[in-house]
Order: C-alpha cells, then structure tokens, then sequence
C-alpha cells in the first residue's frame, strides 16, 4: 500500500472524528489511544465462529438486532493494538439518497447489502458490505475483546493468490463485559488487499482510564 492511500485514510478519519463519528474523543472520562498497524483477514465456514450470531440467539450478541450472511472471516492484526478475532457480513437496509421520484422502478425499492453493481457498471468493480467483528487483544496495558460495526468496499476481482483490497471503517461499539474495554468507543480506518493479503488500519480506541 502506498504511503499516500494511508495518509489519505487518515485523513478520513480525522474528518470523521471532527463530526462526531470518531466516539469517545474529547470526554473527560475517557482515554483515546491512536493506533496503526497491519492487518489480514481469510475467509472461514461461519459455524466455527461468532457465538449470539445466528438468528436464534440475536438477543444475546452485543451489535442489536442484524441479519447474518453465510460468510465469516478469520482477523489478525499487528502494531500498536495486537488482536485477532473473527467477523461476519451482516445484511442492512440501503436506501438512495436521491428523493424517489427521479427514480424509476425497479431502482425506487429499498435494497440490502452486500450491494452489488452490474457487470458493465461504471463503479470500478466494487461492491459495498456491511460486517460485524468480534477483536481480542491488547493495546498498551489494556486488554479484552472489542466489538464492531463496519461498512466498507471491496473489489470484484480477486488477484491469482486470493487477495482482494478493501477500503473499511470499523465503528467501535463496545467490548467484552468486565474487561477493559468494556464501554468502549473510537473508529478504526482499513486499506489495503487485507483479504488474503496485508492491509494498513489507522485510528483511535477510547476507553476508560486506570486507576
């Protein structure tokens, strides 16, 4: 990855955190630590992961209620935070900004993600997803498991060795009760062929201060 892509990924993530988005940053009682480093992902069978996930036991899984996609992936990352965990696509309701009179049908209707282009469609071969993440691991002194909603793109086109690039925001929403990162808020930014190949994540983890 390019020097240049991770600064500009960066630089999306302060514009976020300037809005709000970023969670956490700014609270007395709260201690944002910046993080970066590398990270990959490689897809699984779903079953051996993300228990709470299926949808009989969406009560008890920390995102609130989703629907779940028959894909799961494998994450280790490593740098500032040290973690590996696993997530799952999640399907959301996608809706056009554009009001729905200038849309004719079929297109007016609400879709779900994954979203999908057409083969001939001018949009660079991406499609959009939404997921979930389940992260454990350590940054600084301060341990547990994380929990994500995340929205991102990916490429169609998967390269001979599997690889796909990705460009993702993690939008922490918690983590593991009892742990030090329960209550925890912050956004994680991911660029790069992070599926089958490496890929850069750059933000901040906000989480209560020791004592």
């Amino acid at each position: 990855m390019k020097k240049f892509t991770k600064l500009a990924f960066t630089g999306l993530l302060l514009a976020c955190a300037s809005t709000g988005y970023a969670g956490g940053g700014g609270h007395a009682d709260r201690v944002c630590i910046p993080v970066d480093g590398t990270v990959t992902t490689t897809p699984i069978a779903c079953e051996l992961i993300l228990p709470g996930g299926p949808p009989s036991a969406l009560s008890s899984n920390p995102w609130g209620t989703v629907q779940w996609l028959p894909q799961c992936f494998l994450t280790e990352g490593k740098g500032k935070a040290r973690f590996s965990g696993s997530s799952q696509l999640t399907m959301e309701v996608v809706q056009s900004l554009v009001p729905e009179a200038y849309i004719p049908p079929p297109l007016a209707p609400l879709s779900l993600t994954p979203l999908t282009f057409p083969s001939e469609a001018v949009r660079s071969q991406l499609n959009v997803f939404t997921s979930n993440a389940m992260l454990t691991g350590k940054i600084r002194n301060y341990t547990g498991t994380l929990y994500t909603r995340d929205t991102g793109v990916i490429t169609v086109d998967i390269t001979p060795d599997g690889e796909q690039t990705v460009g993702q925001v993690l939008k922490i929403v918690g983590g593991s009760p009892g742990s030090d990162f329960e209550g925890a808020t912050g956004m994680i930014a991911v660029a790069g062929q992070e599926v089958g190949g490496g890929a850069f994540y750059t933000g901040e983890v906000c989480v209560k201060p020791k004592k």
